[in-house]
Parts: C-alpha cells; structure tokens; sequence
C-alpha cells in the first residue's frame, strides 16, 4: 500500500520541490542579469520557469493528507485546482515553445516583428487553457487524494467510475500536447537537417519536448495501470512518479544553467566584470546555412 511510504515520498517532495524552486530563481536571475539573453526564446523559458515556481509551490500548500478523506475539506480543494492548473500550465508553455520554433523556421524573423501579439495571445492561452480544464474538473467532483497531495483523486477509482473518464481524459489531454512536441521537433531537425542549419539555441530548446516527454512517463503509466487494475500500485512506478513531477522543472532549469550560451554569457561576465556591457553571444536569430560559412 502506498500509505507504507507516504512519509518517504513527502521527503523527497520537498527536497525535490525546493530544488527546483531554487534553480527556477537561478534562471530568471540568469535571465535579467545577461540582456543578451532577453529575446523571444529565451523568455519563453524564463516564462516556463515562473510557471515552474508556482506549480511547485501548490504542492507544498498544507492539505491534511492524513485525514480518511482529505477532498472535503476547502484546502485539499483549492490545492487541487492550482496544482491541476499550473501543472496543465507546463505542458501547454513547452508545446508553446515548440511552436515557436517551427515559426522561426518557416518564418526566421517573424516571431520577433510580432513578439507583442504572439505574447498576447500564448498569455490568454495559457490562462484560459488551464482555468478552463481545472474547472471542468472540479465540477465533476474528482478532486482529492493524489499519493502524496490533492489533485485528481486517483485513490478512489474503484469506488467511482466517472473519475476513470476524468484520468482519460486529463491524460488524452496532456499526451495530446505531447505528441504536438514530438512533431514539431520533426519537423524542425528534418528542417534542420535538409538547409544545413547550425544553431546552438535551436539545438537547445529541442530538448525540452523530449525531456517533457520522458518526465510524463511514468505518472501516466501508473494512473492508467491503476485505472485498469483497480486499486493496484507498482511501487517503484510511484516513486518515479513523485521524482518525476517534482523535479521535472529542476532538470529543465539545470539544462538552461548548464547551456553553452548561459554559461558563455557568464564567462563573458567574469571577463568584463568592470564593463558596463557584457560581450554579446549570438542571437537565436542567426542561421549558418552552410558549413563553410
């Protein structure tokens, strides 16, 4: 039973949630501090990484999880709903970033000589999207006990049936945004690969998807595995679970800290650290089409 190891996964919740606070903090720091870096890519990261922060900051929010049904209670609730929220919050924020670089692609300057629109418009996005899907949730009553905090309440999907179409369809929902990923990271390496292009920043942020992607994994193996098998638990699958939502934007935080630009910018820095500007570092804007240029 998952209660065996309910104190084990609240440790690695917190240090897992503290880390990844911490390293979403480093890249919005990293951000301001570098202005070389203030372009539409990268604060889309930066905008990934706020998200991150608020996410993991509903997960810490004090709902009795001790009690016999945690969902009565107004906490459990209203950590259910940001939780839902901020968490469907990432998903959409990646596949937005994804986007962007197909855009990019087809478009090159496009993005930047309508930053102030598309901003608008992934920000309504990104409210909307998620308000809307947390309240269709909520309405059908489905919040409460999730292993180690309130979100959809898995625990009880033996006694209620209506909460199995709510996994589905929470689940369709997020792998549907992940396959969106996975095609635009397609499309752009084939478009990558055919004009010869080299860009570092391209190279980076097509990461993000795939780690997105692999992250996802096991939390939707061990919803849909206890959707089938009614009330059974792989345990080594609840761990990764745990691990895997708590420090999926630790890992994306890190990459950004550990990229070559990044820590470009930061040599540059220790370099120039008594010059009022820091040596450029070329821009996502920049194509080399042919090796020889």
């Amino acid at each position: 039973m998952i209660l065996e190891y309910a104190d084990t996964l609240q440790i690695i919740l917190k240090i897992g949630t503290f880390l990844s606070i911490i390293s979403s903090i480093i890249d919005i720091i990293l951000y301001y501090i570098f202005k070389q870096n203030r372009n539409f890519s990268f604060s889309n990261i930066i905008i990934l990484a706020a998200i991150n922060i608020l996410y993991s900051i509903s997960t810490l929010l004090p709902a009795d999880m001790k009690l016999k049904q945690p969902e009565n209670t107004t906490m459990c609730q209203f950590q259910s709903f940001t939780v839902n929220s901020f968490h469907c919050a990432q998903y959409l924020q990646v596949s937005i970033m994804s986007y962007c670089l197909y855009i990019k692609l087809i478009a090159k300057n496009h993005l930047e000589n309508n930053s102030r629109i598309y901003r608008t418009f992934f920000f309504l996005l990104l409210i909307s999207f998620p308000l809307v899907f947390s309240i269709y949730i909520l309405l059908t009553k489905s919040y409460g006990s999730s292993i180690v905090f309130c979100w959809i309440n898995i625990y009880t999907l033996y006694r209620k049936t209506h909460i199995k179409n709510v996994v589905l369809n929470y689940y369709i929902t997020i792998w549907f945004l992940l396959v969106m990923n996975l095609f635009f990271v397609v499309k752009i390496r084939i478009m990558i690969y055919r004009n010869k292009i080299k860009n570092e920043i391209f190279q980076h942020l097509l990461k993000y998807p795939i780690i997105l992607i692999i992250f996802s994994i096991p939390g939707t193996f061990n919803a849909l595995y206890r959707l089938y098998q009614n009330n059974k638990d792989v345990d080594f699958m609840i761990f990764l679970q745990v691990i895997s939502e708590c420090c999926f934007g630790m890992v994306l935080n890190i990459y950004f800290i550990l990229s070559p630009f990044v820590k470009q910018s930061i040599v540059n820095w220790i370099k120039n650290k008594n010059k009022d500007d820091i040596g450029p570092i070329r821009d996502d804007t920049s194509f080399i089409i042919d090796d020889k240029k």
